[in-house]
């Protein structure tokens, strides 16, 4: 008997410290210590993830007193950083191994032809975006290793904001000022305002070179993710997480032809055997050279837009102790560790309180 994907995430098997309580799709998700767990019970009763809430919102009722974390909205960070009243408050920064990328469907036109590709990525300002919209810390990207990560070129500059580059490529594609080009549909799934700003600035960004840009919102990941697996977005924004440090799992998911997470569809028979060899490679040095090599190709082949490289900004209140952060990111903080002094205790409390996270 196979069970669907919603049946599977209301009823998960594991052996982690916590166990699944319920999960209710853009409320909240609840997780119990495991008093069985091989390592010992984790300090926390329970970890309550709220889910759906936009980061303003959270934030809100974080300061309120009713979370116990919270992600910093990138209206806010400036505040964060310089008004005293926040020194109180724990705030954690890490650089993570991660892309945030505007992607192509390369097996569509006009968006199979590379100069096309290239023209938008000439087109934006990046740096202006990630620095006056993303902000939250974000560092701008260039190639599509981030620091951090096995491989990464720090000499590599990506794409430079040039739209007269951008206008002279779109017209040798054969849509001089635009002429004759589909209207760009620009997809995400993200309701964020500070996402929203961002694709206003792709509009304002693609608009100067001609073209008439479509700003659309879908309605939730499920249905995102059903309209990437389909091929039915042109463009679209997403982004992808390393699951361990090695460039092979950052690279091979969403550049090798036969990888189920190639949202751009990017078909190139030398990548894929730059990344089979990477995999089957056993000297570092060797696998840093393949994977630099698979960089300068694709960032010639332009399947995306390398927008910039996530920065973890969270908020904590006083009280949350043992919180480890890695470049993996929030989602390798081992919740275990963690746990809450209500009072002036010196050691950590026996498990009676829980944690509320905004996701």
């Amino acid at each position: 008997m196979s069970l669907s994907f919603s049946e599977v995430g209301q009823a998960p098997v594991g052996t982690g410290p916590f166990t699944f309580v319920r999960w209710e799709p853009n409320q909240d998700l609840v997780l119990e210590a495991n008093a069985h767990y091989y390592e010992g019970r984790p300090f926390l009763d329970a970890a309550i993830y709220t889910l759906g809430g936009k980061f303003e919102e959270e934030f809100a009722e974080f300061l309120d007193g009713h979370l116990e974390e919270a992600i910093v909205p990138s209206d806010r960070t400036d505040e964060v950083a310089t008004d005293p009243k926040y020194r109180a408050y724990q705030v954690l920064r890490k650089p993570t191994l991660s892309l945030l990328y505007v992607g192509f469907n390369t097996q569509v036109k006009p968006y199979d032809d590379k100069r096309v590709r290239q023209a938008f990525n000439y087109a934006v300002n990046r740096e202006a975006i990630v620095q006056t919209i993303t902000r939250m810390s974000s560092i701008t990207a260039t190639g599509a290793l981030p620091p951090g990560m096995a491989g990464h070129d720090p000499d590599v500059a990506g794409y430079p904001y040039d739209p007269a580059k951008a206008k002279r490529l779109l017209a040798e594609a054969g849509y001089p000022d635009g002429t004759g080009f589909p209207t760009v549909q620009l997809w995400s799934v993200s309701k964020a305002e500070s996402t929203k700003a961002e694709l206003a600035a792709y509009q304002r960004y693609l608009t100067d070179l001609g073209l008439k840009v479509e700003v659309h919102l879908a309605p939730d990941w499920p249905v995102y993710r059903d309209m990437l697996e389909r091929g039915a977005l042109p463009m679209f924004r997403l982004s992808w997480y390393a699951d361990i440090p090695d460039p092979h799992n950052f690279l091979w998911p969403v550049l090798h032809s036969r990888s189920p997470t190639n949202r751009t569809f990017y078909r190139n028979p030398k990548v894929d055997q730059l990344l089979n060899d990477g995999s089957k490679a056993l000297d570092e040095a060797q696998r840093v050279v393949l994977y630099r090599e698979v960089e300068r190709i694709v960032l010639e082949d332009a399947p995306w837009i390398a927008q910039h490289y996530h920065v973890l900004e969270r908020i904590y209140q006083p009280y949350v102790k043992g919180v480890e952060v890695s470049l993996l990111g929030d989602r390798a903080i081992p919740m275990k560790k963690i746990w809450l002094m209500k009072s002036h205790a010196t050691s950590p409390p026996e498990a009676t309180s829980s944690v509320q996270s905004p996701r």
